[in-house]
């Protein structure tokens, strides 16, 4: 499907700058964000290999500006696990269909976020070590592999580690850029990148590279506090999405 010079593509850009901008605030979220907009006026087969483009892009734009809190002994962990999970959570798929599983992650996204934003409650967990990181990786890996939502219980545990927003998002931002190069690969392997998607995908890059650099900017304003505040709308927000796709 392609778009024309019309309300489509003005659509379409719109999309993209508020995707960028989700991503540059938060970290993660531009596919939900993206997705709401552009399955208006793309197919899923389409819309889904030009966020996966478009969103790795942005993720690395994004990651630079916490990139002096990265730590590779904080991050392999979740690598490992999420590695593992992969296929685990490709393997469900064979007993459970996906959309079954989007919509069991969307409500439990929905409960978590509605919980924690209605009970302004904070929660801290401390214990478990790399075991317990490993754990959260294979967790967001089996989620990955089973309905393609590896960011959001990354961006839960990350939190309930109660790092520092910086050390928050240097530990899931390299993890989500890992996998959507290994979506990226997926997609490309099964042809699904086609000159079509390719093309939509350099006319959304300068859009959420824009919308990125003013959420980073809006990012540098908020403080830990704020910032929990956002995932949790964020997450409540992907939870709705998914749960009704």
């Amino acid at each position: 499907m392609e778009l024309g010079l019309s309300s489509e593509m003005v659509l379409f850009v719109a999309g993209a700058l508020v995707a960028g901008f989700t991503t540059g605030l938060a970290g993660f979220g531009a596919g939900p964000v993206a997705l709401a907009v552009w399955l208006h006026i793309l197919p899923p087969m389409v819309a889904a290999p030009v966020i996966v483009l478009c969103v790795g892009a942005a993720q690395v734009q994004s990651f630079m500006i916490v990139r002096s809190s990265y730590d590779w002994q904080r991050v392999w962990p979740f690598l490992a696990g999420g590695v593992l999970g992969i296929p685990a959570g490709t393997a469900i798929l064979l007993y459970v269909s996906a959309d079954v599983l989007a919509r069991a992650i969307g409500i439990f996204l929905i409960a978590y976020a509605a919980v924690f934003l209605l009970t302004r409650t904070t929660v801290r967990i401390t214990d478990g070590g790399r075991s317990a990181d490993a754990a959260a990786g294979f967790g967001a890996g089996v989620a990955c592999g089973a309905a393609g939502l590896p960011g959001p219980p990354m961006n839960i545990w990350c939190s309930l580690r109660g790092w520092p927003k910086d050390v928050q998002r240097a530990t899931f931002q390299p993890f989500n850029m890992v996998m959507v190069v290994t979506v990226s690969a997926v997609f490309a392997l099964n042809g699904l990148v086609t000159a079509n998607v390719a093309w939509l995908a350099l006319i959304g890059l300068p859009a959420i590279a824009v919308g990125a650099r003013i959420g980073i900017t809006a990012y540098r304003r908020i403080d830990d506090a704020q910032y929990r505040t956002l995932l949790l709308y964020l997450l409540l927000f992907a939870g709705v999405f998914i749960a009704a796709r």
